[in-house]
């Protein structure tokens, strides 16, 4: 078999319905890894050459295709030890760093062209800096957190970035009026935040198997609740429902232990879930939502610097409309996916 190429489909369609192949098991199927999202478009192309038949009448719709592809080849076990993004705990760290490099070196890169070369450095920039960065990686550590069901975790590291934040801040106004440290390149913090990315994206997974725990009954079930509440977006009630269901089914089994009946609480939790579109379309709204927020902080820091006499640069402005443009496309696949199914969504 050879390797996948995008030049190889026969019909422009087929190409086209590639994209919506992989688009489908890359975010749809986690789990999926490259090998085997290779492997299938492969097969696919070459059977859509042998045959001079289009992929669509071959294999069908492709996202149809890829949910029946996840399921014949991807163990429940293999997706339940990792999120609906495809990330495992143990790779958190390195998700951690990708998000700050990846973050710090948009907004360095804006600031070389918004500022130029060199920039005058302040110590309560620096301080600000130092604390906006830990408030970040912390925020993204706690949406980890709560992926891998760990909600108070998760809510511990979002007061960690409020407390970064502040403190950062009380720091910062006794620096007001300190003078400057001196020029420093912008090219510093866009080379350093660039280095973190790298560094990052090189470092070696893990592994995507669920580990064993040694859980009591009752962090067992904690667990589960956390895992529906967290990693597949169900409400409180909702999750309280299949976390009262799966007691009862435990009791009534007589066996010693939860686990034992019901399997992991990642398992038994994805088998919940598993086929409903319901998780997918509530992470998007999510999503949406905090696209919104982050482009209305964006506009207001715009909306301050018209109000105090300031004219924002052209940079700026582009900046807020790439940050309006974001959240309006993601309400928009929000609404996209919200049409193509018909269960309510029960966030």
């Amino acid at each position: 078999m050879g390797t996948y190429n995008e030049t190889d489909w026969v019909r422009p369609e087929d190409k086209q319905w590639g994209y919506a192949l992989r688009w489908r098991l890359a975010v749809g199927h986690s789990a999926a890894g490259r090998e085997l999202i290779e492997q299938v478009l492969v097969e696919a192309q070459e059977a859509c050459a042998e045959s001079g038949r289009p992929a669509q009448e071959l294999f069908g719709d492709a996202e149809t295709y890829a949910d029946e592809v996840a399921a014949d080849r991807i163990t429940d076990e293999e997706r339940a030890a990792v999120d609906m993004d495809g990330a495992a705990p143990a790779d958190h760290l390195q998700g951690v760093l990708l998000a700050v490099g990846f973050t710090g070196s948009l907004l360095s890169a804006y600031l070389l062209l918004a500022q130029g070369m060199t920039v005058e450095m302040f110590p309560w920039q620096l301080v600000l800096l130092t604390a906006g960065t830990v408030a970040f990686g912390s925020v993204v550590a706690g949406w980890f957190a709560r992926r891998a069901g760990q909600l108070r975790r998760s809510w511990s590291l979002v007061a960690l970035a409020v407390a970064a934040l502040g403190l950062g801040t009380a720091a910062a106004l006794p620096l007001a009026d300190s003078q400057p440290i001196g020029a420093v390149s912008t090219f510093v913090p866009l080379l350093a935040f660039i280095t973190v990315f790298v560094v990052a994206w090189n470092m070696p997974s893990r592994g995507r198997s669920a580990a064993q725990q040694d859980l009591s009954a009752d962090k067992w079930f904690t667990q589960l609740s956390g895992l529906l509440r967290g990693r597949y977006f169900l409400s409180r009630p909702a999750a309280s429902g299949y976390v009262a269901e799966a007691r009862t089914t435990w009791r009534e089994s007589g066996a010693a232990h939860p686990q034992d009946v019901l399997g992991s609480p990642q398992l038994y939790a994805l088998q919940l879930v598993d086929g409903s579109a319901q998780p997918h379309r509530a992470q998007g709204r999510f999503l949406a939502w905090a696209a919104t927020v982050v482009a209305a902080v964006w506009v207001l820091i715009t909306v301050v610097y018209l109000w105090t006499g300031d004219q924002p640069s052209l940079w700026r402005w582009f900046a807020t409309a790439f940050f309006i443009v974001g959240a309006l496309l993601a309400w928009r696949r929000d609404l996209r996916g919200r049409r193509k199914g018909s269960e309510p969504t029960d966030v």
